[in-house]
């Protein structure tokens, strides 16, 4: 229950430092748990351009706190 209280607290850390789309991907692909693909089409995006906003939230999440 400690590390599920870390993760969420890690996330909204990150959270407050991503631009709106890549909170919106972050939050369509966790909350929601659409695929990469579904989220390209909610947005209007290709698939590849998820896979890259992906890439720099899970950076950012697994980047070590300062």
């Amino acid at each position: 229950q400690l590390d599920h209280q870390l993760a969420r607290e890690r996330v909204n850390q990150v959270m407050q430092s991503l631009s709106a789309r890549h909170q919106s991907v972050l939050m369509l692909h966790m909350a929601e748990t659409l695929s990469y693909r579904a989220i390209a089409v909610r947005l209007g995006v290709s698939t590849k351009t998820i896979e890259r906003d992906m890439a720099v939230v899970k950076s950012l999440l697994f980047k070590p706190s300062p």
